[in-house]
């Protein structure tokens, strides 16, 4: 009899030695808000301004009322009473730090470009200044940009020479809407008649002012034909009788093809 007392003694003394601990409410309830945003320990750690070891800290129940409470329960979700085990389920919710945001867009089919094709003029270069040979020669199609989507008459040349650098380099392309009214200070396509029945010349240049008397334009390289006798504001000057001035032409694009 005192053998069967003493056995049961010793298994009722391991029973209570196994016992699993209890956590507190903030150890389960931690992870599990964790886990449900799919954070890890360090993410979770480094949202609230802590170390890895204080979230583990509390998630083993070694840390039952942490200083950064509060931080917790908003990078969570969740609010200090249900961190705490003293609120419900239904109270868990509350403005996150960082929420999950819904698309505020959606992609739709591909898209589309402009199907309107322009022509692109030009011609050898024909003299100083980035004269080129404009006489409705076309060197093919290309795709209109949006801005001239409809217009009527749309076209592009090519930049020749370098009398527009900074602004406009060899080879590139400039769109032309030439139903646009010119303003001063404008880049613009500029046709004129040559006065020994040549083909019309093309300049591209900025543009000045435009009378009855004549045109005036402006590059940003010296003029070619510029000489010391004249004065110092002609450098850049280019003018043209009025009498010759074939077209002036609104740049509304500069590119590549």
């Amino acid at each position: 009899m005192f053998l069967v007392e003493t056995n049961s003694a010793l298994v009722a003394t391991k029973m209570l030695m196994t016992k699993p601990v209890e956590l507190p409410p903030i150890a389960k309830r931690l992870k599990e808000a964790r886990e449900a945003l799919g954070l890890s320990q360090p993410e979770l750690a480094e949202r609230v301004g802590m170390s890895q070891q204080g979230i583990g800290a509390i998630e083993a129940g070694r840390s039952i009322r942490p200083k950064k409470l509060r931080e917790l329960a908003r990078a969570l979700g969740r609010t200090e009473d249900w961190l705490l085990g003293e609120g419900s389920d239904d109270a868990a919710a509350t403005p996150a730090a960082y929420p999950k945001h819904e698309p505020n867009a959606e992609t739709g089919g591909p898209v589309r470009l402009p199907r309107q094709r322009i022509p692109l003029y030009g011609g050898a270069i024909g003299g100083s200044d980035g004269r080129f040979v404009l006489n409705g020669h076309k060197l093919k199609d290309v795709l209109a940009p949006p801005s001239l989507e409809g217009v009527r008459n749309a076209y592009c040349v090519y930049q020749y020479g370098t009398s527009m650098e900074p602004r406009y380099f060899a080879g590139e392309v400039h769109f032309v809407n030439p139903n646009l009214p010119v303003r001063r200070g404008d880049f613009v396509v500029a046709q004129i008649m040559d006065e020994e029945g040549e083909p019309p010349a093309a300049f591209v240049k900025r543009f000045i002012s435009w009378n009855s008397k004549e045109l005036i334009l402006e590059q940003y390289e010296p003029r070619e034909n510029w000489t010391s006798d004249e004065p110092e504001a002609e450098k850049y000057i280019l003018r043209f009788p009025s009498e010759r001035v074939v077209s002036v032409h609104v740049i509304v694009q500069t590119g590549r093809e």
